[in-house]
């Protein structure tokens, strides 16, 4: 069952890790799906309470694929857009690693493949 992201307890995001200065990708363990009905996904594996940040992915199928920070204010402004946009949580995701995420698995494995600068 989803729930919007706007109704969703912020002491249950308190619950999830706090974002590290580690750089594995491939190896969060994603605790948080978000959605919305424009074919975006997040894949929340850490959180900032004080920063108000999100650390994952985004799967857009129209812009791609994104690895990093989110606000979680900018997200909460997405139903601000209209119901389409508004931004839910999958209350019915189980943890597990981001690189077993048939999603994610193209991307991860692309940024695993780039050359060291």
């Amino acid at each position: 069952m989803d729930v919007k992201l706007s109704e969703f307890p912020q002491e249950e995001l308190t619950k999830l890790p706090r974002i590290s200065n580690r750089n594995w990708i491939g190896e969060e363990t994603i605790r948080l799906h978000l959605r919305n009905s424009k074919k975006m996904e997040w894949y929340i594996s850490e959180y900032d309470q004080y920063g108000r940040r999100l650390f994952g992915f985004l799967d857009s199928h129209a812009d791609g694929f994104y690895w990093g920070l989110f606000s979680l204010d900018e997200l909460l402004n997405y139903g601000k857009k209209g119901s389409a946009w508004q931004v839910v949580v999958d209350k019915s995701w189980m943890p597990v690693k981001s690189k077993d995420i048939d999603a994610l698995k193209g991307y991860i494995n692309l940024m695993l493949s780039l050359p060291d600068i």
